[in-house]
């Protein structure tokens, strides 16, 4: 029953079932590895919990049948025996994976990196020089005064505010409302696999 769905709709936006099973087992057996086993549960997403909109959604239930068949695979491995190589044929997707362009030069990490430097030294250069001319007593001639200090700030923990928020939603492995709406806004055109 399990895998062997064909009218199934599957969930995993992340590692579609039909062209990644077959390169995972593929790549398994190059290396060796001959004791695997695949198995797809229609409904869920990637972390294998039901998923009642095309993946956006996580619920707190697992997939019927995961922990039985993770139980007895674990029970199988524990015991001795290997269980040899299982992949059944995966559901049809509904469309097939694209291969992603190489980034613009503008898009380089080298680039963003000299932006974000760019940025940092010249709003945080301006409150550095504000701070010598008050230590050497000289504030009263300190071009822009108030407002550009404001701007200064602002822009400084706005660049680096940003870089740190980025940061977090990356290293978060909690569902944010920030990366559902993105992958809401990604995926509205796409049918469910």
């Amino acid at each position: 029953m399990l895998g062997s769905c064909r009218r199934c709709t599957y969930y995993d936006r992340g590692a579609p079932p039909e062209e990644n099973s077959a390169l995972f087992a593929q790549v398994l057996q190059q290396g060796g590895n001959t004791h695997y086993t695949f198995r797809f549960f229609p409904g869920a997403d990637h972390a294998v919990h039901q998923s009642p909109d095309g993946g956006l959604t996580r619920l707190s239930s697992l997939a019927p049948g995961y922990a039985e068949v993770v139980g007895t695979w674990v029970g199988d491995v524990t015991s001795g025996w290997l269980p040899d190589a299982d992949a059944p044929t995966p559901a049809q997707q509904g469309w097939r994976s694209v291969a992603v362009l190489p980034s613009a030069w503008w898009e380089s990490a080298w680039i963003q990196l000299a932006a974000f430097t760019l940025f940092m030294v010249a709003f945080a250069g301006y409150l550095l020089v504000e701070l010598l001319r008050r230590v050497r007593g000289r504030s009263v001639l300190a071009p822009g005064g108030r407002p550009a200090r404001l701007l200064a700030g602002t822009g400084a923990t706005a660049v680096l505010g940003f870089f740190v928020y980025v940061l977090y939603l990356l290293m978060s492995s909690e569902e944010t409302i920030t990366n559902r709406g993105l992958n809401a806004l990604l995926t509205t055109d796409a049918p469910p696999i």
